[in-house]
């Protein structure tokens, strides 16, 4: 019984989607400029023919980068490797200052024509640089996600680190 009553309630409410996408939809613009809309029709309205579909497609939105970077790569990937030596991956790190020591190792050597661009938290810390330690500063306690691009004078990036997570562990005033 409970079966056969589920069953007819949802064609009933099948039957009213099915109409109301088959529907037809009246128009007609008023002397004083409005406009009037109706499923049933009225004397000086146009039927208005209703796509099939009511999905709405929307345009692709472009995503800034956060940083600028260009990420082309022109010089050949295997030349070039960066890592993040210290810390290391899920370290618990002590520093009621937020004080973040960080050191990357480049390969070949840093030279004048490349720098580090730092990441912290997936926003550039401060601009490219020729160092390959980092001292971060005023970091809010809790996981701390560290990445680092080696890039050329014009942003480039030709190596980037794999995403390093530490946890900041800061006391807080009571």
């Amino acid at each position: 019984m409970k079966t056969a009553t589920l069953t007819m309630i949802t064609m009933f409410f099948v039957s009213l989607l099915i109409n109301l996408e088959a529907g037809t939809v009246y128009k007609k613009i008023n002397k004083d400029g409005s406009v009037a809309y109706s499923d049933q029709p009225f004397t000086g309205a146009q039927q208005i023919e209703m796509k099939a579909s009511s999905q709405t497609q929307l345009p692709a939105v472009a995503i800034s980068p956060l940083f600028k970077l260009n990420k082309k790569r022109t010089e050949a990937k295997s030349n070039f490797n960066i890592v993040i030596a210290s810390p290391q991956p899920q370290q618990a790190i002590r520093s009621n200052n937020g004080e973040l020591t960080i050191v990357v190792q480049t390969t070949p050597q840093l030279s004048s024509k490349y720098k580090v661009q730092l990441l912290v938290n997936n926003f550039a810390y401060g601009e490219p640089r020729q160092q390959t330690v980092f001292t971060v500063k005023n970091i809010n306690r809790g996981e701390v996600l560290i990445k680092a691009h080696l890039v050329t004078k014009n942003g480039n990036i030709l190596a980037s680190t794999s995403e390093t997570i530490v946890y900041l562990h800061r006391a807080i005033a009571r």
